[in-house]
């Protein structure tokens, strides 16, 4: 089978200098699933729009030169709905019998509405997507029912969805293929061609995140020598030297990360590597092992400087263990992305204020500074009336912008725009705003 898989573009065009110049992580998810299907004898595609500077009414193209039997569109991020389903009609444009299939994380948590309001989107599939995906096409092919494809949610007629029983969680990531890069436009990535995910599940309940919803509670982990052998497979096909770890909480297994750290340094690997973590899961010996790694970046998702707003979002760390994770990197010259979100519940105009005072004592190399976004799956979303959120009219499209979308029992749509904008600009004014360069 022919199995064409494609990352949307986002809704803004040209006027936004959307294009191979700009800054585009792979899509990885789509990689591996094409691994999958490829190791399983299917024809595979991936068409990466953002990279390719793509629109949706270019897409016709690549239907008739390669003739897909099945398409699978990622619906990620909630605010490029829109997009995959302009995507998905011009598939059905350019032929009405192909099988649209979405998946990823807002697919998984919008299936409903997703298939209820979008006849160009003929099945959802939910969570990991790997094993889901290579189930359908085997059905398909075969012109079997779907009804037993675990992971899968479609339309039994016009009035009806099914939902089928949720697929397991992939135990053993060590069995799935290298994703396939081959099938990207891998020199369009500039600064990004290095990105690795070696684990997924997150034990950690952070209000405002579905991506431990999406990925699960339980923690999964590539084994260090798996996680050497990618690595080692993008130096040797594609010369990065630049690595980045995608995983939502690298350093959560102590012990992983001090076996990969010391591998990369018996075989003398000359990378320079970042991550993401928590404040709460390193420590002065750690973060000293993972710099001689070459660890040269960490991002912190801070939040907050208020321990009263991080409580309220179970975020599950003290404030000082942030401060002197900060200090620490500073101590042994790793850059940190501090990451702060205006809008949580229990922030008020004067705490928001005080993550000036924060960023002062505490400077960040990189500031990340954003509006809350209600995601379907996160607990915010999901339990908005137990957390004081009052969601304002769901836009999916409009998350990607600056604007807040809700109120909170602490502060107004235009208490939390106005916090926001002085924010930025007091930091700005005191040359503490410093975005990702």
């Amino acid at each position: 089978m022919r199995v064409l898989l494609i990352n949307p573009c986002y809704p803004y065009g040209n006027d936004r200098n959307v294009g191979p110049e700009q800054v585009f992580a792979p899509p990885l998810g789509l990689a591996s699933i094409a691994s999958v299907l490829r190791q399983n004898g299917h024809d595979v595609r991936i068409l990466d729009m953002p990279a390719k500077a793509i629109r949706p009414q270019g897409v016709s193209a690549f239907i008739r030169d390669f003739a897909p039997h099945l398409v699978g569109i990622s619906d990620n991020l909630s605010f490029t709905r829109g997009s995959s389903i302009e995507v998905a009609r011009a598939v059905k444009e350019a032929s009405k019998d192909i099988p649209v299939v979405f998946g990823g994380n807002d697919a998984t948590f919008s299936y409903e509405s997703i298939l209820a309001g979008s006849p160009e989107v003929d099945f959802v599939l939910r969570y990991e997507g790997e094993y889901t995906m290579l189930e359908l096409a085997r059905q398909l092919e075969a012109e079997r029912s779907v009804s037993s494809c675990a992971g899968l949610a479609y339309r039994a007629n016009e009035a009806t969805i099914e939902l089928n029983e949720e697929a397991p969680k992939i135990s053993n990531l060590d069995a799935l293929p290298l994703p396939a890069r081959d099938l990207l436009p891998m020199s369009s990535y500039r600064g990004t061609a290095g990105f690795i995910v070696t684990s997924r599940g997150c034990p950690f309940r952070c209000a405002y995140c579905s991506t431990s919803t999406f990925n699960g509670r339980k923690y999964r982990a590539m084994s260090p020598r798996r996680v050497i052998e990618e690595v080692e497979h993008l130096i040797r096909e594609y010369g990065v030297r630049d690595i980045s770890f995608g995983d939502d909480t690298y350093t959560l297994k102590r012990e992983r990360v001090v076996a990969i750290c010391e591998e990369i340094n018996r075989r003398k690997l000359d990378i320079r590597w970042t991550a993401n973590t928590r404040v709460d899961l390193v420590d002065y010996d750690l973060l000293r092992l993972m710099r001689r790694a070459g660890c040269n970046t960490l991002l912190f998702g801070i939040e907050s400087s208020s321990q009263e707003v991080l409580d309220r979002i179970q975020k599950g760390f003290r404030i000082g263990e942030a401060r002197q994770a900060i200090q620490w990197c500073r101590n042994l010259g790793i850059r940190v992305t501090e990451c702060f979100i205006i809008g949580l519940p229990g922030e008020t105009s004067e705490s928001a204020g005080r993550i000036v005072d924060f960023i002062s004592e505490n400077p960040a190399d990189v500031l990340s500074l954003g509006i809350l976004a209600l995601y379907p799956g996160s607990s915010l979303y999901e339990e908005s009336n137990r957390f004081g959120i009052k969601i304002l009219g769901y836009e999916p499209a409009k998350l990607e912008q600056r604007l807040p979308r809700f109120a909170t029992a602490w502060m107004s749509k235009e208490t939390i725009l106005k916090s926001y904008v002085e924010l930025v600009i007091v930091l700005s004014e005191r040359s503490l705003y410093k975005v990702r360069d």
